[in-house]
């Protein structure tokens, strides 16, 4: 792809001609060129990634003018960024779980709802859960009305680290929390008589947030991302799903925009392990049609029992990695498409999930500490299927359940999901 960037030949003509040149003018010269050759720019260096690793088609440009970061936007590709040092160090923090802050993100229906609750976070631990309308909040003594989400979000941007506040949450007594750093947690377990999820590294349960609709022998896994410790996470859950003698799973990736494809198969591998032998997890195409097989992580305990019936809820936002894992249940027989849930919200959006079948690579600059993430290759199932702009449909046999909103206290997604459930087995 290199005769498509007129200043990528221009770099590797530059090169050759100061070669030629040391040679010229210092016979010395040349043999410390090719025995300590200079360490390319960081031009050269973002340049050469893109020329060998980028995997789609990109049209001739002249892209000397155009900063690192417009450089890579010019691509057209919106999964594909330029990081500086910083950037990159920022983010690696938080894909390993080290985060800031409340811990939860937030929507204006009918007052301030809270959409979703990250695991170990001080939102979480204080007692705030999806579904929250917060009616006002108290800091030093003064109390606050929201009548936007702009008032929220200028509520929470004033307060420092370790300050406290109060929330008011209907139909609930007030919380206390402050922002505070922490580990994130993507991965708990709701049975008919307990919560099992983790705080500060330590799986722990509580019977306050059980479902008590679940019915007996069924567990409900929600799975948040591929980060972190979060195949360590479902390692631990799914072991506790077999201590239990569970014969139904429902396995929650609503949200889920995916993560580390290592992660994906450390997790297929819970899932793939009662079968025996060596399983797929994904194929990897790249540019040139080259492929990579990942294969699924193999265990020997804590893994799910053969025969389990696996249940899937997904979304608009499922994608990515969450679409392969998907991919792994449906290839071996795990799950199948009668068992795939999907949400409509009824906000006039297709009913599907994302359909995001390619993947990135990260590099890393080893000078300069600065990165670039590139789309590198297009991923298909172990059966050969590739979501990439298509997705996950009702058409291909699945379930769809409604909801009044994105966010539906009381979950009645879930409750729609156990309701086919106990039909089937009647």
């Amino acid at each position: 792809m290199a005769e498509k960037s007129k200043i990528i030949k221009g770099v590797v003509a530059g090169v050759g001609a100061l070669a030629i040149i040391g040679g010229a003018f210092a016979g010395g010269y040349v043999t410390r060129l090719f025995t300590q050759p200079a360490l390319p720019s960081s031009l050269e260096w973002l340049l050469g990634k893109i020329r060998d690793n980028y995997y789609f088609d990109y049209d001739e440009q002249d892209l000397a003018e155009l900063s690192f970061k417009e450089l890579v936007a010019s691509l057209g590709d919106r999964y594909s960024v330029y990081y500086t040092a910083e950037e990159y160090n920022s983010t690696s923090q938080s894909n390993a779980g080290s985060r800031s802050g409340w811990g939860f993100s937030y929507a204006y229906v009918d007052g301030v709802c809270i959409t979703s609750v990250t695991g170990n976070s001080p939102a979480r631990k204080a007692g705030v859960r999806v579904g929250d309308i917060v009616l006002s909040g108290e800091r030093n003594g003064e109390r606050t009305e929201f009548p936007s989400r702009d008032a929220f979000t200028e509520f929470l941007d004033s307060c420092e680290d370790g300050e406290e506040i109060t929330l008011e949450i209907s139909g609930k007594p007030p919380v206390t929390l402050a922002p505070s750093a922490y580990t994130a947690s993507y991965a708990a377990m709701y049975t008919s008589e307990y919560c099992y999820e983790f705080t500060d590294g330590r799986l722990v349960k509580n019977s306050a947030d059980a479902i008590d609709y679940m019915p007996d022998n069924t567990a409900y896994i929600t799975l948040s991302q591929f980060y972190g410790a979060a195949a360590d996470e479902m390692g631990r859950l799914i072991g506790e799903f077999d201590a239990l003698g569970a014969h139904s799973l429902i396995l929650d990736l609503r949200g889920n925009g995916g993560g580390f494809n290592d992660v994906m198969s450390q997790i297929a591998g819970r899932f793939t392990s009662a079968l025996g032998g060596s399983r797929t997890a994904m194929i990897q195409r790249n540019k040139r049609g080259a492929e990579t097989v990942t294969l699924c992580s193999m265990y020997y305990s804590s893994f799910l029992p053969k025969g389990t019936e696996v249940y899937i809820m997904a979304d608009s936002s499922t994608a990515s990695a969450s679409e392969a894992l998907i991919g792994v249940l449906v290839s071996y027989n795990i799950s199948s498409y009668p068992h795939i849930f999907l949400s409509d919200y009824g906000l006039g959006a297709p009913v599907k999930t994302f359909g995001k079948g390619i993947m990135q690579t990260t590099y890393v600059n080893p000078r300069t500490g600065e990165a670039v993430k590139l789309t590198t290759a297009g991923i298909f199932w172990p059966n050969g299927t590739t979501v990439h702009g298509r997705g996950i449909l009702p058409d291909d046999g699945c379930n769809v359940v409604s909801a009044s909103s994105y966010v539906a206290p009381g979950d009645e997604e879930l409750r729609q999901v156990v309701e086919k459930i106990l039909s089937e087995k009647t």
